[in-house]
């Protein structure tokens, strides 16, 4: 074997990656297969995962896609969820470190099965380990993507799936063979380093099988109505009208109304990842309906599960884009309220729909709890500190020291921070409201700040409000000061000091959306969102000097 070290180098456009390549020679040195892939070391663009991943090749989009949150952990699912995890070998160790890609394996047709692959998988495997050594995992998509031989040109529709699927289970097969494992109920296998990891206990037998079904188009030739390729093309009144039309010659407990897709949807799988809410409520009215709530898809969702995973997609997409989330439709909004069973949904269970809230706890539906304390955490550091700032430094000095936490604030405001020492009083005040507030689980506004200085007869603090001073300045900075602490974008110290209060608080998507619950408050309090870009430019370029 030959490790092809002529090829393996940094990556000048991604200097976060090392591309590795390696070849198969035959006793007379004739190259008879090849190997490439990349190592990533994550830690380098965790703020920017998914768009880096993006512009380095379609192989890594597909991974960072289907496994990865948009700071390079694992997706929840893959541990949390009854089926989706499938063995549930693997977990959030697949969060840390650096780890290979393995993009191509191919050995030559007339030298297959003669151990030439495991051969040059194992030295190719040795250069990734050799060249980072603390790289924690392998992955592939064991696909016919793997093997460039693959032609289909002169095939029927038919053959050609029939050939692409004994490709693909004889490269499920040598990657089994190797070690390799399935990652929750995903099409990607892992291979950890560590000896003693889960994965490394599991047989090839025990492995995960995911259905062959879902390598097919989900509508196939006399697919059983209503799950048809008509239905799922109709829009919201076409759709209802069809099914109260077939209603009428086919009565509720015939087994037709719960028949499935070739993915294994239902009727109301399809409805629901559609956004029909019309056809939805209807849906929800007839006597199959429980029935229908429950059951699973071949990926393992209900309809419910099945409409999330979709609104999760367009989520991520757009923070990989253009990071301007801003909350699902009212449509959308709607078919998640039928879904789940709420009737009314109050304002707070609204707003927690909309803006992807898991935890059920978000403060105004976007910030989370334990968002909200590292806010907290960070603004009542702040004030002791500042307190004690203020006791024993000029006005210049004291400005000076907490610079980076007064750039929100408006530079008339700031130029008399310098001389007077009420206006430093008053904001050091702010700050100790904010914290106050957050851990009374309310969102500080600046109409609450002006009704408690005037009801608390708080005259320094009025005149500050009333000069041009606002809490938004007070809220964004420990913004930036969570970002200083954050564990993967920052030096982690906040994670570190209070690991065991964050892990009593629930877990939510919004926990580390700090973009966008910063462009939520700006705008709930009817300012620019300009904050929020500059947290965005700051996650991206990791800036925290």
């Amino acid at each position: 074997m030959d490790d092809g070290d002529e090829d393996d180098t940094d990556d000048e456009e991604f200097p976060w990656l090392k591309r590795l390549h390696a070849v198969a020679q035959d006793p007379h040195g004739q190259q008879v297969g090849r190997c490439q892939g990349m190592l990533i070391s994550r830690d380098k663009i965790r703020g920017n995962f998914l768009a880096e991943m993006d512009e380095v090749s379609q192989s890594a989009s597909d991974l960072s896609s289907a496994l990865f949150d948009r700071w390079g952990c694992l997706q929840s699912h893959f541990y949390e969820h009854p089926i989706k995890k499938g063995t549930g070998a693997w977990g959030r160790e697949l969060d840390e470190g650096p780890f290979l890609l393995i993009e191509i394996l191919s050995i030559n047709k007339e030298y297959r099965r003669q151990g030439y692959g495991k051969r040059l998988f194992a030295d190719f495997w040795g250069q990734a380990l050799e060249a980072a050594p603390d790289c924690g995992f392998a992955v592939v998509w064991p696909t016919h993507l793997n093997d460039d031989t693959f032609e289909s040109e002169n095939l029927t529709a038919e053959q050609a799936d029939n050939v692409y699927s004994e490709l693909s289970r004889a490269s499920e097969d040598f990657w089994r063979s190797v070690g390799f494992r399935r990652i929750g109920t995903s099409v990607w296998f892992g291979l950890a380093t560590d000896p003693n990891h889960n994965a490394r206990g599991l047989s090839a037998v025990e492995d995960y099988r995911r259905p062959y079904n879902l390598r097919r188009h989900p509508f196939q030739a006399g697919q059983t109505w209503p799950c048809d390729q008509a239905i799922f093309e109709a829009d919201d009144d076409s759709t209802l009208s069809l099914l109260k039309a077939r209603q009428e010659s086919t009565p509720a407990t015939d087994p037709l109304w719960l028949s499935v897709d070739g993915h294994g949807n239902t009727i109301l799988h399809i409805v629901s990842i559609t956004r029909r809410a019309l056809t939805l409520t209807w849906l929800l009215q007839q006597p199959f309906a429980n029935t229908l709530l429950t059951i699973r898809n071949l990926e393992g969702s209900t309809a419910l599960e099945h409409l999330q995973s979709s609104l999760e997609n367009y989520r991520r997409a757009k923070e990989m884009f253009t990071d301007d989330f801003d909350g699902f439709t009212p449509n959308e909004v709607k078919c998640l309220t039928l879904l789940s069973g709420i009737a009314k949904p109050s304002s707070d269970q609204f707003l927690r729909l909309k803006y992807g809230c898991t935890c059920g706890a978000c403060l105004a539906g976007f910030i989370s709890p334990r968002l909200s304390h590292a806010l907290e955490t960070q603004a009542y550091l702040a004030r002791d500190m500042m307190k004690d700032h203020l006791i024993d430094t000029s006005g210049s000095e004291w400005v000076s020291c907490w610079s980076d936490n007064l750039m929100h604030i408006a530079p008339e405001v700031r130029r008399r921070l310098r001389t007077n020492k009420a206006f430093r009083r008053s904001f050091m005040t702010i700050v100790g409201y904010v914290a106050e507030l957050l851990q009374s689980k309310i969102i500080p506004t600046q109409s609450q700040l002006q009704d408690l200085a005037k009801s608390e007869k708080l005259s320094h603090l009025e005149n500050f409000l009333n000069r041009g001073g606002n809490v938004s300045s007070a809220v964004l900075a420990c913004f930036d000061r969570v970002l200083d602490e954050d564990v993967y974008i920052g030096n982690g110290e906040h994670q570190e000091a209070f690991e065991e209060d964050l892990k009593a608080l629930p877990a939510c998507r919004n926990d580390r959306e700090f973009v966008f619950a910063c462009r939520r408050y700006c705008l709930l309090e009817g300012l620019p969102t300009n904050a929020a870009k500059h947290v965005a430019a700051r996650i991206k370029m990791g800036s925290f000097d």
